[in-house]
């Protein structure tokens, strides 16, 4: 019976009625920011518990999560933060706002970020969250990583930016010109001479990425943090 108890206390007491809250709260903030006339939240600060702030609008989504949850992808963050060690470089393929990049700057207090984000409109985003933290560890290539050097159109998802990709999977999608190149020769061009950990998630495209990073793995042999999905992969 105790047990049963303590189900109901877990469920409840903490799940639920947390989530009731949020979701009133989220009414409230839906409210705000349709009267939000100074554009307050606009570029509003999001605190993170490890001293890091995104300073992002609060009608996108992956801002709107950090608002709410003060953290992004947990167990991979954690982790990842395992894995880095002071004087490793890192590269972010699809680093978006620059979650994975600014997580693995904080703790390369002797190595690098290479953070590669092929959408402009995201990439500046980033670029003011590289800005406000001060970061100089961090250097942001506004390019996509695959496996020829040209030109391609990404479907930018307008509600969700994590989710553009070189294939339409949103109705709410408008097409963007993007440049390609390939890691392998990046990496010959600017003379690298370390390649430790590469985080990689690109939706679906990832085989074209490991493809025009042949080289560079195959040379380094570099920890690889990637997503894959069946269904993004076909």
């Amino acid at each position: 019976m105790k047990f049963i108890y303590f189900l109901y206390d877990i469920i409840y007491n903490k799940i639920l009625i947390r989530l009731s809250i949020m979701r009133g709260a989220g009414y409230i903030l839906d409210l705000l920011i349709k009267i939000d006339k100074k554009k307050y939240y606009l570029y509003y600060p999001i605190k993170i518990e490890d001293g890091r702030i995104f300073y992002g609008n609060l009608n996108n989504i992956r801002y709107r999560s950090l608002f709410w949850k003060r953290v992004h992808e947990p167990i991979e963050s954690e982790l990842l933060a395992l894995l880095l060690n002071a004087d490793d470089v890192f590269y972010d393929i699809g680093a978006n706002i620059g979650w994975y990049a600014t997580l693995a700057a904080q703790i390369l207090k002797k190595g690098k970020v290479y953070a590669f984000e092929p959408v402009e409109i995201v990439a500046n985003d980033f670029r003011i969250n590289i800005e406000k933290n001060r970061y100089q560890n961090i250097i942001l290539e506004n390019i996509a990583l695959a496996d020829y050097e040209g030109d391609a159109i990404i479907n930018f998802n307008l509600d969700n930016w994590g989710l553009s990709s070189l294939q339409v999977s949103s109705p709410k999608t408008k097409q963007v010109n993007i440049k390609v190149r390939t890691l392998d020769d990046y990496i010959k061009e600017n003379k690298i001479k370390k390649v430790s950990i590469i985080k990689c998630d690109i939706e679906g495209a990832e085989l074209l990425f490991l493809n025009g990073a042949y080289e560079t793995i195959m040379e380094f042999m570099p920890i690889i943090f990637m997503e894959i999905s069946p269904d993004n992969l076909k």
